[in-house]
């Protein structure tokens, strides 16, 4: 793997984990799958590749010790996450503790937030890290993370998403993102946002933000 740029790269564990799961059980043959340690390691390898950091940072959304739980699920009044299949996904974790310990004699920092979860500790990573930053995700939600040294590369669509590029990829402009999310809320995570509001409604709230404001 080619290191040593000036670039931290901080890679979404869980959220790389449950795409090489869906990939190598439901997208492929199970005769055919190479397996989820070499499809984990395999990609980590093209993001290094791809960006050369300096460093590697690998957050993951770590099982709480009882009696500590979740502080989202302690803020919120809905069933944080409720709406994802479990069961579907039960076997996502089987190679999670190999695939950790394979990868930090590789050199990789891996970073576990407890009661917070992994994209807390990834923007926080963002902010206090010196340099400038690429998070690998997927999850909408680190969005807000970018500025002048963060952006974020999803690896679906094999797409950068920086301050020069934000409306175009997301439709809103950096400023209103958090607002559009708050609105619009997060299926994902079983959050409801305002009902009947969707993206060109919330575009129409903006515009009237923007002119209360002038």
């Amino acid at each position: 793997m080619k290191v040593g740029g000036k670039t931290n790269l901080i890679i979404d564990g869980n959220n790389l984990l449950y795409r090489i799961f869906w990939t190598s059980n439901f997208k492929i043959n199970e005769s055919d799958s190479p397996g989820q340690i070499f499809l984990f390691l395999r990609s980590l390898k093209s993001y290094v590749d791809k960006f050369q950091p300096t460093d590697i940072y690998c957050a993951w959304d770590k099982k709480l010790d009882w009696p500590s739980t979740n502080f989202r699920r302690e803020a919120t009044n809905v069933q944080y996450k409720a709406g994802r299949d479990d069961d579907k996904f039960k076997d996502v974790f089987e190679y999670c503790e190999k695939i950790i310990e394979l990868i930090s004699y590789l050199g990789v920092k891996n970073v576990y937030p407890k009661r917070m979860e992994a994209d807390d500790i990834m923007a926080w990573l963002s902010k206090k890290l010196e340099g400038q930053h690429v998070i690998v995700t997927t999850d909408k939600d680190l969005l807000q993370t970018v500025n002048e040294n963060t952006k974020i590369y999803s690896p679906i669509k094999k797409k950068e998403i920086t301050l020069d590029n934000f409306e175009e990829y997301t439709g809103v402009k950096k400023e209103y993102y958090m607002s559009y999310r708050v609105v619009t809320g997060d299926r994902s995570d079983n959050i409801p946002g305002i009902p009947r509001y969707g993206l060109k409604r919330f575009l129409k709230l903006e515009h009237k933000l923007v002119n209360f404001g002038n």
